[in-house]
């Protein structure tokens, strides 16, 4: 570090006389401005004209901070930033919403469906997983962000859905899931109505087919995370045993 000070001081008349001043300049002698400026200097590939231009948008970007910024225009960038979104929503009930929320734009049959709740989208926020009463239900799009998927669940009503969406009103603390229902039949490998002692590791459901349209389901309906499984000779699914409510 001593090193490259060194070069600053020595290159600092020629420096000011092919870049011109330079609204960083203070900067230069503590190791915070100095790594600024070597970073600067390498994205910018060593060119002058490069650096300058560089410098000239820094110090333009600030300059219009300064003097443009208000009340309105910060309430509109803390919206806009995602590093000001809640990460953890908590409902009464045993209902936490995880990771950052996205803003909702919904498809011509989700907006239906909205009109019929009474609700604007604007108020709703997306979320990519869901806790309810101990288990972990994930979109369908997060899945295919990670090595497991959570997007297949089991309804009180005996119904297996494909969760789409998890979608949040702030105003009403209400959760909604837009899934897909899917159309199962009893695996012949390990029906249900069979009692066997190792029920609980085959699949006790094939799957049939899985809609196309998209249905709103209030977040309570949900009852177990479902185990999915693709073969060559089927599609098959499996509810897991909640834990939380054994005892």
């Amino acid at each position: 570090m001593m090193r490259f000070n060194m070069h600053i001081l020595r290159h600092f008349g020629a420096n000011c006389r092919r870049w011109g001043p330079i609204f960083a300049l203070s900067a230069y002698a503590f190791e915070a401005g100095i790594q600024k400026l070597k970073k600067l200097i390498h994205s910018t590939s060593y060119i002058p004209n490069q650096i300058c231009r560089r410098l000239s948008e820094n110090n333009a970007s600030v300059l219009l901070k300064n003097n443009c910024s208000s009340v309105t225009t910060q309430l509109f960038e803390e919206d806009i930033d995602a590093s000001f979104r809640t990460s953890v929503v908590e409902i009464p009930g045993k209902i936490r919403l995880l990771q950052k929320s996205k803003p909702f734009h919904p498809t011509q049959k989700e907006q239906w469906f909205l009109d019929q709740l009474g609700m604007e989208h604007s108020g709703i926020s997306v979320f990519p997983e869901l806790l309810k009463e101990g288990c972990r239900y994930g979109s369908q799009v997060n899945a295919r962000k990670r090595k497991t998927d959570n997007s297949f669940a089991r309804l009180h009503a005996n119904t297996f859905i494909r969760i789409s969406k998890i979608l949040y009103h702030a105003a009403s603390q209400k959760v909604f899931i837009a899934a897909s229902k899917i159309r199962c039949e009893p695996s012949r490998f390990c029906p249900p109505s069979i009692v066997r002692h190792d029920s609980d590791m085959c699949f006790q459901y094939a799957v049939s087919s899985i809609d196309e349209d998209i249905d709103f389901f209030d977040v309570h309906h949900l009852k177990q995370i479902c185990v999915s499984a693709k073969f060559d000779h089927g599609h098959y699914l499996h509810p897991m045993p909640n834990i939380f409510n054994m005892f």
